[in-house]
């Protein structure tokens, strides 16, 4: 796999369906705790939330396994997403046929492989045989969650039908795109 360039490709988009892309530069800590530069496309309006909550993440020593744009124009292979935490992905939501809040920028997934997609109901399991559990490094709690929250993100892991716990969206999604409301309003810890 070759790395992501610091600059944006041409080719690479630089508008999303929904408004105008930024590449940031993130520093992170890895799971040896060693300091890497990830790379994150969000929808510009939300780029300084971003970098504050993943700032607060790595003060905290909170581990993630790799962030890298996407170097594909359309969406990725799955192993991408699966490993990658990532914002901007063109691609429609779960079960949909309708964009996902990706698709503008305005979502993000956090660390996938340890923080899955369950939806009993349809048996989705998104990645395959991964686990969610609270106690292993890596893993999306309450606790950062709620480091989320104060940035402006809600959590997919609190959702009622499924839980998508590396899901996180913006929470005035609809203020910069009317066409997509808050994926979990009113959505609270249990």
């Amino acid at each position: 796999m070759e790395p992501v360039p610091k600059q944006m490709p041409e080719e690479f988009p630089t508008k999303s369906h929904y408004g105008k892309l930024c590449v940031l530069e993130i520093p992170y800590l890895n799971f040896a705790q060693e300091t890497c530069m990830g790379t994150m496309c969000v929808h510009e309006e939300i780029g300084s939330a971003v970098q504050a909550l993943f700032a607060e993440l790595y003060r905290i020593k909170f581990p993630i396994f790799s962030m890298q744009c996407s170097p594909w124009e359309k969406r990725p292979p799955q192993w991408f997403l699966f490993m990658n935490t990532i914002g901007y992905v063109d691609k429609k939501r779960t079960g949909k046929a309708s964009l996902s809040h990706h698709a503008a920028g305005l979502a993000f997934d956090l660390n996938p492989h340890f923080n899955p997609l369950i939806w009993p109901e349809r048996s989705i399991h998104i990645p395959p045989n991964s686990v969610y559990n609270p106690a292993a490094a890596g893993t999306v709690t309450k606790e950062i969650a709620d480091i989320c929250y104060k940035h402006g993100f809600l959590w997919g892991g609190v959702w009622h039908e499924k839980k998508d716990y590396m899901h996180f969206s913006w929470a005035e999604s609809d203020k910069l795109v009317p066409e997509l409301k808050p994926e979990n309003a009113g959505a609270q810890f249990a």
